[in-house]
């Protein structure tokens, strides 16, 4: 949700051991602005029974990797050389979780030894194939999918030789206890994976190939079209470079190495990031809001939110993302106008698609 070419979830955020079906069902990689590292776990969350865990980061990642997936879709055009094949769905077994939770797992959502169709990205080939989530995989091109606790590696590399043929791919699947044949096509899209942080901080990073976004953010962000805003200013911090440029692309990999991990480190071993410039702050700002429009998420309310969410999150907090994006008043003043002119060169756009 590992940019092998066929990854699309970002992984249930090493809830799971290992790497997760999503990572070869899908193409997304997602990184992160520069930030502090400062972790803060929620009392509350981690005194929750562990069904109720479960669900919530479930719950989380399969938002997070919808909006991402449409985002990503939407705007391969932009991603330059960043662009990959994604079939557009992931799968995992009782096993795609650590040892703690793989009850939780089986009792929660019913998996067993056989990879299961846990998401559907909209406007996928998977999702135009007609996949479901439930959907247990049977065979790829005529041979069994494994099961069992490998099932997940031995699929990636069933599925890895196949995608770089970029040919569409025939799978059957058991769903109710029929068995269906779908023929799934590969879709272009963005290849930045995006992960989901495990802690409470209100922030997002990019390190050019991958985004995180926060337990933390992914609350405040609570309409989709708010958390989009913050995936796509991410994305664009990837397409233009930014993290490359500041040199801040190591200390920003470690940050979310650190945070997808179920129980991150509340310290992070490195230099720690630069905050963005502010032209950076606002090229970003622009691209990721046109990006946003494009993948049909309306724009007019940006200003709401990010005026919302500076004065939530000062960047006296040295944990929030205002912190590593500190000329907040740039960003307010310029916003308004991009708006503007996005909705007027989008309209253009699709006035003359209308001409004859």
């Amino acid at each position: 949700m590992t940019f092998l070419s066929p990854r699309f979830l970002s992984s249930l955020s090493r809830f799971q051991k290992g790497g997760h079906l999503a990572a070869i069902l899908a193409v997304f990689l997602l990184a992160a602005c520069a930030g502090h590292s400062v972790v803060t776990q929620s009392e509350n969350y981690s005194q929750l029974p562990k069904d109720n865990r479960l669900r919530q980061i479930v719950d989380m990642q399969d938002r997070l990797d919808r909006v991402a997936g449409t985002l990503q879709i939407a705007n391969a055009d932009l991603c330059r050389k960043q662009v990959r094949n994604l079939l557009g769905f992931s799968a995992t077994n009782k096993y795609s979780y650590s040892l703690a939770m793989t009850s939780a797992a089986s009792q929660v959502f019913g998996l067993g030894e056989r990879l299961q169709v846990t998401n559907v990205i909209p406007g996928s080939g998977a999702q135009q194939a007609g996949l479901e989530r439930g959907d247990i995989l049977l065979t790829i091109e005529g041979k069994a999918v494994p099961q069992g606790p490998t099932a997940e590696n031995e699929t990636m590399k069933m599925l890895s030789p196949i995608v770089v043929k970029n040919t569409p791919i025939k799978m059957a699947v058991e769903r109710n206890g029929v068995t269906k044949k779908l023929t799934i096509s590969l879709t272009q899209a963005c290849g930045f994976r995006v992960e989901l942080g495990h802690t409470d901080n209100v922030n997002a990073y990019s390190d050019g190939q991958r985004i995180l976004i926060t337990r933390g953010m992914m609350r405040f962000a609570q309409q989709d079209h708010e958390l989009a805003y913050v995936i796509a200013k991410e994305m664009a911090h990837n397409v233009l470079n930014h993290a490359h440029t500041l040199q801040t692309t190591e200390a920003n990999k470690k940050i979310i190495d650190n945070l997808i991990q179920v129980t991150p480190s509340p310290t992070v071993a490195g230099k720690p990031a630069k905050p963005m410039t502010k032209q950076f702050d606002l090229d970003s700002d622009t691209l990721g809001l046109a990006m946003a429009l494009r993948a049909g998420y309306e724009i007019d309310s940006a200003v709401d939110f990010w005026t919302r969410f500076i004065r939530a999150y000062p960047a006296s907090d040295p944990t929030s993302y205002t912190a590593s994006h500190p000329d907040s008043r740039a960003r307010l003043e310029w916003m308004p106008k991009s708006v503007a002119r996005i909705k007027s060169a989008e309209k253009r756009k699709k006035d003359l698609s209308k001409k004859p």
